[in-house]
Order: structure tokens, then C-alpha cells, then sequence
């Protein structure tokens, strides 16, 4: 790469790294109806041998109703050495606490 093209892509790195961190709200608790008593996360993870995965569930609750809605999930291939369900398993618990 020549320097002029360098010093194009210089300046637009440059204001990335001082510009603010960008945040992204999210409403869990939109269409949540009355008072909200108690909040949980709740994970779950399982395996085959084809693919292991987590989920993440924000747990709400209050007089009437619980809801739960949807926080993050993580998903992988297995290894192409083949491995035991309980080490997939245990891999998807990994990823889980991630």
C-alpha cells in the first residue's frame, strides 16, 4: 500500500478511537404490565454431535403474570474430532458462562 493511501484510511481510524463507545438500549421491560417484584437471568445449553448452543433469558415478574424475554444466545459447530456428548455438553456450558 502506498502512502497516500494510507494516510486515507489514517484519519478515519484515527476519530474511531476517540469517539465515544456507542450504547445500544435495549427495553426488556417494555410490555411488562404493573409493578415488577423480582428479575432473573436464566441460561440453558445443550448439545448434539452435530452443534452445541446457549441461550440467555431475562426472567420478570410480578403479581399477576411472568415474563421472560430474550437476551443473548451463542452457538457453535462441533469439532470435527468427534467428541463425547458430555464433553459437548460441557462446551456448551462454556460458552454459556461466557
Amino acid at each position: 500500500m502506498d502512502e497516500k493511501s494510507r494516510e486515507i484510511w489514517r484519519h478515519p481510524l484515527k476519530s474511531m478511537k476517540e469517539a465515544e463507545p456507542l450504547r445500544v438500549a435495549r427495553c426488556y421491560f417494555f410490555g411488562v404490565a404493573g409493578e415488577v417484584q423480582s428479575t432473573s437471568l436464566q441460561g440453558f445449553c445443550d448439545a448434539s454431535v452435530i452443534a452445541y448452543a446457549a441461550v440467555e433469558y431475562l426472567k420478570i415478574e410480578n403479581a399477576d403474570k411472568t415474563y421472560l424475554k430474550f437476551v443473548t444466545s451463542k452457538t457453535r459447530v462441533a469439532p470435527l474430532v468427534e467428541q463425547t456428548i458430555s464433553r459437548l455438553k460441557l462446551l456448551s456450558a462454556l460458552i454459556l458462562a461466557d
